[in-house]
């Protein structure tokens, strides 16, 4: 999981860490009367699955939309026509795209 914050930045490889980001973010939304909302790929809906199971998630989580699919995050996305997932972005993330 991969999220930011005004002066905030997370990078995540396991579900506890996953689960105390979550719950940080819960409290910065909360306490800043912010809403969250994700859009994912690679992550397959773990940034949702962690964020809904974070304290008060239906005061400040708004929900999510999960598009692995390219035809889906142009279509429902709107993310520009072209390459999604960068040769580096898939290789860090332990995937490669022909």
């Amino acid at each position: 999981m991969r999220s930011s914050f005004p002066g905030k930045s997370y990078g995540v490889t396991d579900d506890e860490q996953a689960d105390r980001i979550a719950a940080e973010i819960a409290g910065l939304a909360r306490s800043t009367g912010r809403t969250i909302a994700v859009a994912e790929s690679l992550t397959g809906g773990r940034i949702c699955a962690a964020l809904a199971a974070a304290e008060s998630a239906s005061e400040w989580f708004r929900g999510g939309v999960v598009a692995y699919a390219s035809e889906v995050k142009h279509a429902v996305l709107h993310v520009a026509e072209g390459p999604v997932v960068s040769p580096r972005g898939g290789a860090r993330d332990g995937r490669r795209r022909a």
